[in-house]
């Protein structure tokens, strides 16, 4: 049923992903549906539909630059980011400047990085976030010309029903 949605709907993946988001919701929230049997076995139908098709063999690594990505990735990266919220458009602009960021991507959904990181290269480790966000020219270039250390510091998801699919331990990888 949900292949047939894929095949005749251009938006389709999207479609499935939404779908589910919505089925996890209504299950979690409401009395209602939260002991229907078919709403539980269509989301884990669904669950595993989804993990077939987000496995990453078929998922697209990208690094997500400031100056090369679109504006709305970008626009969704800065609003996804949950683990150092983004203060404003500089913030981010430095970070993707003075950082890596890495996106996968589906190719039924290549405007939309499902999960992305973000990685600092360091001359060494860091013992705390305000290390890893200066940005004073002394540290870009030790940064830049003696890496020893990366460091991942951020990993968001952007797609609520991809939950359980295991995108970020991949990405990490």
């Amino acid at each position: 049923m949900f292949d047939k949605i894929l095949v005749h709907e251009p938006l389709g993946m999207q479609f499935i992903v939404n779908l589910r988001a919505d089925l996890m919701s209504a299950l979690r929230d409401s009395p209602a549906t939260s002991d229907s049997p078919y709403l539980k076995m269509m989301n884990s139908s669904l669950k595993s539909q989804l993990v077939a098709w987000f496995s990453a063999g078929i998922l697209e690594l990208r690094q997500i630059e400031w100056d090369k990505t679109s504006a709305s990735i970008i626009e969704l990266v800065a609003k996804k980011e949950t683990v150092h919220p983004v203060t404003d458009l500089a913030d981010l602009r430095n970070r993707l400047g003075n950082h890596n960021c890495f996106g996968f991507f589906h190719p039924s959904l290549p405007d939309t990085p499902l999960v992305f990181i973000h990685v600092a290269l360091m001359p060494t480790l860091s013992r705390n976030m305000a290390e890893i966000r200066d940005t004073s020219a002394t540290l870009v270039e030790k940064e830049r010309e003696e890496p020893t250390a990366a460091i991942f510091y951020s990993i968001n998801a952007t797609q609520t029903g991809l939950a359980g699919v295991d995108l970020g331990n991949a990405l990490i990888k």
